[in-house]
């Protein structure tokens, strides 16, 4: 983002307000005339641009800063997308790490809820290990107290490997359970169309409420108290009704979306699968990787000999992300029609005592 604002042209605040500066190095004066990402960063973070300002966060006079609306430039949707790039961006950078690990940041802790890490023991075998084993954090860190979970080998890597490849090698039982999952789109879409019919038909009468008031006022049937009252009644119900009516389109909106996912699905997989054909570098089975899996939970099981067992629950999503859906609304409906399949592998004793257990599902489901 800052090469490509300075290419444009486009000047910092210093530059763009003329402001000069005599001595060069002098403190929190911008010098160079380029972007920074600490500034662009700072920009991105910054709520005043959803349009919520905080008064007197620097301030130490001021105890609590004072939260005040503001004309908002971006949406709140547009930028709460921002802060889960940025949050996504920052766990899946490699910053300083000294080896590369397949998984790094898609494995959550079906126990503490923290991201497991990959790292080497004593003897320069890797693995992944949860960060609450290390650093006393989550529910367990409140006590003192590392989380119990399990080790899991970095076998599970080779796994999960496999399974993709076969998705993209033979993609006619995913596209086959997607068909057969869309059965049920169709009484989605027609429930909708119904409810939004109606809310209109109720939005029509109400205009015809307000009417009828109207005239009873202006034959003093009613007098200007029972008249306000009554048009305030009218008024709230409009309001209520437009706002189910935004959510019902809404929602038929991500349903019609939804309506394309066998197309988008087979794009995708077909997409992936030439890629396969050429050098298969790190670096692409990574961005495989990030695209087809959705997350990977790593349930930790005790057993009565006092063994641990861990449980891999893994899952996969074959739908592309929809740029024409700009609302959790609209999301929300397209994915409750997307497909994903869920795959299980239990660890047993040894490090690669792996067994595995493969389910076809449905969001829907």
């Amino acid at each position: 983002i800052t090469r490509h604002l300075t290419d444009l042209g486009i000047p910092p605040a210093y530059v763009k307000d003329g402001r000069k500066v005599a001595t060069r190095g002098k403190r929190k004066q911008g010098t160079a005339g380029v972007w920074w990402p600490g500034r662009v960063g700072l920009i991105i973070r910054n709520t005043t641009y959803k349009g919520v300002h905080y008064f007197g966060r620097r301030a130490k006079r001021i105890k609590e800063p004072i939260k005040r609306q503001v004309p908002a430039i971006v949406s709140e949707e547009t930028w709460d997308k921002a802060q889960k790039t940025l949050k996504r961006n920052l766990m899946r950078s490699p910053r300083n790490a000294k080896n590369r690990y397949l998984l790094r940041s898609l494995i959550k802790c079906g126990i503490c809820g923290l991201n497991f890490g990959g790292l080497n023991d004593h003897n320069d075998t890797p693995y992944y290990r949860c960060g609450g084993k290390r650093k006393l954090r989550g529910i367990y860190g409140k006590t003192g107290e590392p989380c119990r979970s399990k080790y899991v080998p970095l076998a599970i890597e080779d796994m999960i490997w496999a399974d993709l490849e076969e998705f993209l090698r033979n993609p006619g039982d995913v596209l086959k359970t997607l068909a057969e999952n869309m059965d049920g789109l169709e009484d989605d879409d027609s429930i909708a169309k119904r409810e939004l019919e109606l809310i209109q038909e109720q939005l029509k009468e109400k205009d015809i409420e307000r009417g009828r008031i109207l005239n009873l006022y202006r034959r003093g049937t009613i007098d200007t108290a029972l008249l306000d009252h009554q048009m305030a009644d009218i008024e709230t119900e409009r309001q209520n009704l437009t706002q189910a009516l935004v959510c019902v389109r809404e929602r038929l909106g991500g349903v019609q979306a939804a309506a394309t996912r066998i197309d988008s699905a087979e794009a995708l997989l077909s997409e992936l699968n030439g890629r396969l054909d050429g050098t298969l570098t790190w670096e692409l089975k990574r961005e495989i990787v990030e695209t087809l899996v959705e997350g990977i939970i790593v349930e930790t099981v005790e057993k009565k000999n006092g063994k641990k067992e861990a449980i891999v629950h893994v899952t996969y999503c074959f739908d592309k992300p929809n740029s024409l859906l700009t609302n959790h609304t609209q999301i929300r409906a397209s994915r409750r029609w997307g497909l994903k399949i869920s795959r299980m592998y239990k660890m047993g004793a040894g490090r690669s005592a792996w067994t595995s257990n493969d389910s076809l599902r449905s969001a829907a489901a």
